[in-house]
């Protein structure tokens, strides 16, 4: 699963390092500045997608990673017994496939509402359109701070279990000389 997180970031560099490239060229050719539309910007310049894979693959995994952890505290017995790498690759799986429905919705999107944009930026608000690329983002963010609470729940919970264990070890240490 970390080898598909660092997936998702290495597509999210190369996305901006391809948005960056793209941008320099266009502005060298003089066609920086011309109207296009944001089908085309989806069609013909690959970042816009490239950058919705590489936000929203991330945070998915994230999410599955988180879920792991705490199928792993909560059932400990369950997790060693049955999950395995077909487990985590069915997440994995999981996020791609939502990725895959999130890029079929923008370009549904583009293709019902096309949009005459003025200058040939591509980035994802222009080319998926302001209301998709919030939700987007917003549930990028969500998934990273409900994966951050829960592992910070279960963290909280098993230092709980710990000091307790440590309280009853020092406190056996402490009778056991007037025990022996």
């Amino acid at each position: 699963m970390l080898a598909a997180f660092s997936f998702g970031n290495v597509v999210a560099g190369i996305a901006f390092f391809l948005t960056g490239l793209s941008r320099v060229k266009r502005l060298l050719e003089g066609t920086y500045f011309t109207t296009t539309t944001s089908l085309e910007c989806i069609s013909t310049d690959g970042s816009p997608i490239l950058m919705i894979v590489g936000g929203q693959f991330p945070a998915l995994i994230n999410t599955c990673i988180a879920a792991e952890r705490i199928i792993a505290f909560r059932f400990p017995s369950w997790y060693r017994r049955r999950w395995n790498n077909y487990s985590r690759c069915s997440l994995v799986l999981l996020s791609a496939v939502s990725c895959a429905i999130f890029i079929a919705t923008v370009i549904c999107i583009n293709i019902k509402q096309i949009r005459i944009l003025e200058d040939r930026k591509c980035g994802v608000f222009l080319s998926a359109g302001a209301l998709y690329a919030t939700v987007s983002y917003s549930l990028i963010a969500l998934s990273y701070i409900i994966s951050y609470v829960l592992l910070l729940a279960i963290f909280r919970e098993k230092s709980k279990i710990r000091v307790s264990f440590a309280v009853i070890v020092l406190a056996f240490n402490s009778v056991k000389p007037l025990l022996f």
